[in-house]
């Protein structure tokens, strides 16, 4: 588990504290991370000093002292709100229409209601349709501060209506020469690799790759690919780890004619994917189309 770092919680506070002064305060905060409990920590104290009301200017965390922070802590503010997972872990459309139906009133003590969903990844694309609306035109005076560790679990839809903090952490090295590769393959990309968000995923991708680099068919690299292939967003980012992971693969001096020529040929179906790409907005079925040149270029070679 990679370690989360202290001071982007207290980042992420303060530029809280700068939106209340400011008044900018955006309606939906999305918590990001790695770790849930350390989410669940900065969620309790992002809630705490949203509902305080002390006289002095926007503490971070609450001030400890007024009403509001006192009931907070004892869990019993008025305008507090939470959504978690049942015991089943998940949230349902039920409690998802409960919820709007609850925070509908205006604010009984503090200056704003404070809605907390905890692991929203939990919700079903219908129990997140059916709070959509509510993040597109949300009650007055009142903010959603939203939990996941699978930001990209979610719909579309709902991370276009929220304003994204991701808690940072202190990520471990891949391998320079890697690192530089993927930053540059990068370059031309609609979203880029983060070392901070993609580490794990990355790392067990390149585990994965380097196995298959001595199997007699490098093609089963791209069987795993149709396996982990969710959606549209996590191939492309597979696409770039293979696409660097060849580079490196090329530079082995150890390297003999046959090995070249199975990867030459994995590398040959890729540009001519990208190539293909570049003229075709519809990439709903890049995975297929990519196996299948792979295909084509493995059958080529056994039967030329």
């Amino acid at each position: 588990m990679q370690q989360t770092d202290p001071q982007h919680v207290q980042t992420i506070l303060e530029r809280a504290t700068r939106a209340q002064g400011l008044s900018r305060l955006h309606h939906a905060w999305m918590l990001t991370g790695k770790n849930l409990d350390d989410l669940k920590n900065l969620s309790r104290a992002l809630g705490r000093q949203l509902l305080c009301v002390t006289n002095a200017e926007n503490p971070i965390g609450g001030c400890d002292n007024c009403q509001a922070c006192r009931q907070y802590d004892n869990e019993a503010h008025p305008d507090l709100f939470e959504l978690s997972p049942d015991e089943a872990g998940a949230i349902k459309v039920d409690a998802v229409r409960s919820l709007i139906a609850a925070i509908g009133l205006r604010p009984a003590l503090s200056p704003r209601k404070v809605v907390k969903i905890h692991r929203m990844d939990a919700m079903n694309p219908a129990a997140q349709n059916a709070l959509l609306k509510t993040l597109e035109e949300p009650p007055e005076a009142t903010v959603f501060i939203i939990t996941t560790t699978r930001y990209r679990a979610l719909l579309e839809t709902i991370r276009s209506r929220v304003q994204r903090h991701h808690l940072q952490t202190i990520a471990p090295r891949l391998d320079d020469a890697f690192e530089d590769t993927l930053a540059q393959l990068n370059t031309d990309r609609a979203r880029a690799y983060d070392p901070e968000q993609d580490f794990d995923e990355v790392r067990t991708w390149r585990e994965t790759l380097n196995t298959l680099r001595t199997s007699p068919d490098l093609m089963r690299a791209f069987e795993v690919a149709q396996e982990i292939s969710v959606d549209v967003e996590t191939f492309e980012r597979w696409i770039q780890v293979l696409a660097a992971q060849l580079k490196l693969w090329f530079s082995d001096r150890t390297l003999d004619a046959e090995e070249h020529s199975r990867l030459w040929n994995v590398e040959h179906a890729l540009t001519q994917f990208d190539q293909e790409r570049a003229f075709n907005p519809n990439r709903a079925r890049v995975c297929e189309r990519l196996l299948i040149l792979l295909t084509h270029r493995q059958e080529e070679r056994t039967h030329g």
